[in-house]
């Protein structure tokens, strides 16, 4: 896991796990031979490098990659670059696409859960869908409970960000490409997340989702996610989707080759 580490746009550590005097499997197994390790447990292994302190208005920067073989030649799985700050950034303003909500959904929520999404009841987070159309989809989704209700000794007493919303918003992506493009799709690539709040309100979230880009085998999409009031929450930028109808397999539903009422 390599990880460069940048404040204001100074890089002030790089170094990779690889680095570590002792591996990860190592570091557990000596642990585990004094204490009982929990799940939910975490390991804190130090900071890389160097260290510098942050003050009011700083913006750091951590890039993380996720790749596997020799360190002269590694071959990257996933990467991402997460943005820590001292205050929160102004939420942009928004004007939802006149018409997003073109269509009328022709499934009720029970039946877009029980014939296209296979989520179980807990992951069922969207409540309402508005409307959709070739260019998007719009619903009204639910907050995940409390962490202490989905596992047991939680970190956090609250969530960061909420895990239900964001799902919610890929799932509306499924069932668009399902309504769109006639077969089953999975998430597969996210270019940018941005939350402007610190807690997501409780009255619930609208949700849009604004097709960028579209092909027989890939979706791109905007997902933005707005207050009662319309000010933006949250916004999933560059998330993607691959379209493919063996996915209906996955699903657990061989039926799901082609869109149908």
């Amino acid at each position: 896991l390599m990880m460069v580490g940048k404040l204001n746009g100074e890089v002030v550590q790089k170094q990779s796990t690889s680095d570590l005097l002792f591996g990860s499997a190592q570091i557990v197994s000596y642990l585990s031979s004094f204490l009982t390790l929990e799940v939910g447990d975490v390991i804190f292994t130090g900071t890389p490098g160097s260290t510098k302190a942050m003050k009011p208005g700083d913006v750091f920067e951590i890039d993380v990659e996720l790749r596997s073989g020799p360190d002269d030649d590694p071959t990257a799985h996933a990467r991402a670059r997460a943005i820590l700050a001292t205050t929160l950034s102004t939420p942009p303003g928004y004007s939802r696409p006149v018409h997003l909500d073109e269509h009328n959904y022709g499934r009720s929520v029970d039946a877009a859960y029980r014939d296209v999404l296979f989520h179980g009841p807990h992951f069922h987070g969207i409540e309402r869908i508005d409307g959709y159309s070739s260019q998007g989809i719009i619903a009204r989704v639910r907050l995940a409970p409390a962490p202490a209700d989905w596992m047991d000794d939680p970190l956090r007493s609250a969530w960061l960000g909420d895990p239900l919303v964001i799902d919610a918003g890929l799932q509306m992506g499924i069932l668009w490409c399902y309504e769109e493009l006639g077969s089953v799709s999975l998430p597969t690539y996210g270019a940018r997340y941005r939350q402007y709040t610190a807690t997501f309100p409780s009255d619930g979230i609208v949700a849009t989702l604004e097709v960028r880009e579209r092909s027989t085998h890939r979706v791109t999409a905007d997902i933005t996610f707005l207050d009662t009031g319309g000010t933006v929450v949250a916004q999933m930028e560059g998330y993607a989707w691959t379209v493919d109808p063996s996915l209906g397999e996955a699903f657990g539903r061989e039926q799901l080759h082609a869109a149908g009422p």
